[in-house]
């Protein structure tokens, strides 16, 4: 579903120009949260992906079996290890701690 789906914009430009902005806002955080991603090491990025970002999140014991780990323990140290990068990236960037609600 889009955003256009949810808000009727027809007739209000302004509504519209908030739309846009909004939409562009959303835009440059997926490409700066792209480019902190590449930054990380394959196995951190892979353990991201899979716990956070794929269709259906895998568990630690399935990521843990896929890099080739005895434990989930191995998995949970590099999954600490790649949240500590992104949100020193994130802070680094003066953008504050993205892991704080």
């Amino acid at each position: 579903m889009s955003l256009d789906e949810y808000v009727d914009y027809s007739g209000d430009p302004s509504r519209r120009m908030i739309r846009d902005e909004t939409l562009g806002v959303v835009a440059r955080y997926v490409l700066l949260v792209r480019g902190y991603l590449e930054k990380l090491n394959p196995k951190e990025r892979f353990i991201i992906y899979s716990k956070y970002l794929a269709e259906f999140p895998w568990g630690t014991r399935k990521i843990a079996d896929e890099l080739g780990m005895r434990t989930t323990q191995q998995a949970n140290v590099v999954l600490k290890r790649a949240l500590r990068k992104l949100r020193n990236m994130f802070n680094s960037d003066g953008l504050g701690d993205p892991f704080e609600i």
